[in-house]
C-alpha cells in the first residue's frame, strides 16, 4: 500500500464526500494550494464579502458600468465615423460633376466636387480672416510667427460668382491668401475677369468653433461659414464651393484650402472609458470583497 501524508489524505475524503464543496478565499487559501488539482476540478470557489453591501454600495456600481457602457457607445462612433470618412473621401477624389438643378441635392453632396461656368463679381467679394494655408508644399519653410513672411496665416477669399443659364450666384472660396494680399488692390493680376469654368468642393454651414467669434452680417464681418446668412446678405443662392488647387492662377486666392480630414480619436477614448471601467471594478471588489 502506498503511501500518503494524512493532510492530503484527510482532505482527499472531504472532496470525495462532496463534490460541491464551497470554499472561501481568506479561510481556506492554503488548505486548496496544497491539494493536487485532479483532487479540486469540481471545487465550487464563492466569494463572499467581507462586508455587508447596502445599497449606497451597489450604488458605486453606477461607475464601472457607465464607463463600460460609454466604452461600447466609442466603439459604435467609431464604426459610424470611418464609415463617414470612406464615404467623404470618395465623393472628394471622384471626378466633378454638374451644378444640379435642385439645390436642395446639394445638402446630401458635402465633399463632392462641383464643376460650374459663369464669372465672378469681384465688387462684392468679402474674405473670412485668420485661415491657416493648406499647402503640402509651404510646409518646409512654414513659420509659427503671425507677421513673418512664412506665416500660414492669412485669410481666405470668397466672391459671388454668376452661374451660367442659371440667372443666379453662388459663392466661391477662392482660396488663401498672406494678410499684405488682402486689400483686392494688391493682386489686381488675380482677379479673373470674363466667363469661367471652376471645380469646387460643396461645403455646407459650419458650426462656429469654440473661443470664435460670432460672424457681423451687418459690418460683413464673417469668421466661419454660414452659408445660408452668406448668402442671403450677398444676394446669392446658399451654395458654398470652395475652389480647388487646379483653380489658382498666379497672383490669385491660393486654391485647395478645403480640410477633408475629420479628427478620429475614438480610439483613444474607448482605451480611456474601458481602463476606467477595469479601474473601478478592482476599486469596487477591493472595498467589499478583497
Amino acid at each position: 500500500m502506498s503511501y500518503r501524508p494524512a493532510h492530503i489524505y484527510f482532505n482527499y475524503r472531504i472532496l470525495n464526500l462532496s463534490f460541491n464543496l464551497t470554499l472561501q478565499f481568506n479561510a481556506s487559501r492554503a488548505v486548496h494550494s496544497c491539494l493536487p488539482s485532479r483532487y479540486c476540478c469540481n471545487a465550487c470557489i464563492v466569494l463572499k464579502p467581507k462586508r455587508e453591501i447596502k445599497l449606497g454600495g451597489l450604488a458605486l456600481l453606477v461607475f464601472p458600468v457607465g464607463f463600460f457602457f460609454l466604452g461600447c457607445w466609442q466603439v459604435k462612433r467609431r464604426i459610424w465615423k470611418k464609415d463617414l470618412l470612406e464615404r467623404l473621401k470618395e465623393r472628394y477624389y471622384g471626378d466633378p460633376v454638374e451644378l444640379p438643378e435642385d439645390l436642395r441635392e446639394l445638402n446630401n453632396m458635402e465633399f463632392s466636387r462641383i464643376k460650374v461656368r459663369g464669372a465672378f463679381d469681384h465688387s462684392d467679394e468679402f474674405i473670412i480672416p485668420t485661415r491657416n494655408r493648406r499647402d503640402p508644399k509651404f510646409v518646409e519653410h512654414r513659420s509659427h510667427f503671425m507677421f513673418d513672411e512664412y506665416s500660414p496665416v492669412g485669410a481666405n477669399v470668397v466672391t459671388p460668382f454668376r452661374v451660367k443659364d442659371r440667372g443666379y450666384k453662388i459663392l466661391i472660396n477662392r482660396g488663401w491668401v498672406p494678410k499684405e494680399k488682402i486689400d483686392p488692390k494688391t493682386r489686381r493680376k488675380g482677379q479673373i475677369e470674363g466667363e469661367v469654368e471652376i471645380v469646387g468642393v460643396n461645403r455646407l454651414n459650419e458650426k462656429r468653433p469654440p473661443l470664435v467669434m460670432k460672424n457681423d452680417p451687418i459690418r460683413n464681418l464673417w469668421f466661419y461659414r454660414d452659408v445660408n446668412s452668406m448668402a442671403k446678405f450677398h444676394n446669392t443662392a446658399p451654395v458654398y464651393l470652395e475652389a480647388d488647387a487646379e483653380c489658382t492662377i498666379d497672383g490669385g486666392p491660393l486654391g485647395g484650402q478645403t480640410n477633408v480630414e475629420i479628427p478620429d480619436n475614438h480610439a483613444a477614448y474607448i482605451v480611456t472609458w474601458w481602463s476606467l471601467c477595469a479601474l473601478t471594478t478592482y476599486m469596487w471588489l477591493s472595498l467589499f470583497y478583497f
